[in-house]
């Protein structure tokens, strides 16, 4: 569990030289600390360090308090400022998605299809200045697996828009990242033209969010929103089921 408390100490330095210089890094600085303290990790460290580490240390607050992110989550380590999560994933897949925060996470175990996107905004939107939802073009932008050892920087907003694919049946990441961001919400994405503000409509970013629900459900969450156009919603839902379905069919 050395590596592990090294890693703590390390992230604690960063924050206490930051407050010490009187003023706060840029919040991207985190994402790249974050990036490079998780990709120097030895191989050493598992899934069953972090669980030992987490059933040896005093219970922290949990980053997912009484709900789940995963199918399992444990906060080993959390302050004012971040917390070192540890994700088992379970066969179900992420939504595609941005975040509230600044970060990286590393596989611990298990093939991950990280899938990359970019979001551009319709003219309409931009024009109305709707917050909750939007409409506009999600593209492709990179897909690529990620074996153990592999870790992958994130960034706060539509800078980093991903979705990933667990190809095995256990996965697990760990993740280091802030608490505390600018008032930027995070989103949920449907393929291929829908933005919607994650607090708006869910109060937690649930991995199978979309795969779950039929579009139908949500038309009914959306359709009232104001200025929501019913039939292009209900194409776009439509549209996003069927990407979902040719996910599916691609693990086997």
């Amino acid at each position: 569990m050395r590596e592990l408390q090294e890693l703590i100490t390390a992230t604690q330095a960063y924050f206490a030289s930051d407050f010490q210089a009187g003023s706060r890094n840029p919040p991207t600085s985190f994402a790249a600390f974050a990036s490079d303290a998780l990709g120097r990790l030895s191989s050493s460290v598992t899934p069953q360090m972090c669980l030992d580490y987490f059933r040896s240390h005093p219970k922290c607050q949990q980053t997912y308090e009484g709900r789940k992110f995963s199918s399992e989550d444990y906060t080993l380590f959390r302050t004012d400022d971040f917390a070192l999560d540890v994700y088992f994933w379970l066969k179900q897949d992420t939504s595609i998605h941005d975040h509230s925060f600044h970060g990286a996470f590393r596989v611990l175990e298990g093939q991950n299809l990280q899938i990359d996107f970019d979001f551009q905004d319709c003219e309409e939107a931009k024009s109305t200045g709707v917050k909750s939802w939007t409409f506009g073009n999600l593209k492709l932008r990179d897909r690529r697996l990620q074996a153990p050892g592999t870790f992958q920087k994130i960034e706060h907003g539509a800078g980093f828009i991903h979705q990933v694919i667990h190809m095995t049946p256990v996965v697990v990441t760990l993740c280091l990242r802030t608490i505390r961001t600018d008032s930027k919400p995070a989103h949920l994405y449907f393929y291929p033209e829908l933005r919607v503000q994650t607090s708006r409509f869910v109060s937690e970013l649930p991995s199978d969010v979309f795969e779950s629900s039929e579009p139908s459900s949500w038309y009914e969450k959306l359709k009232t929103e104001k200025g929501m156009d019913g039939p292009r919603l209900e194409r776009a839902l439509r549209s996003h089921h069927a990407y979902v379905s040719s996910i599916q069919k691609l693990k086997g």
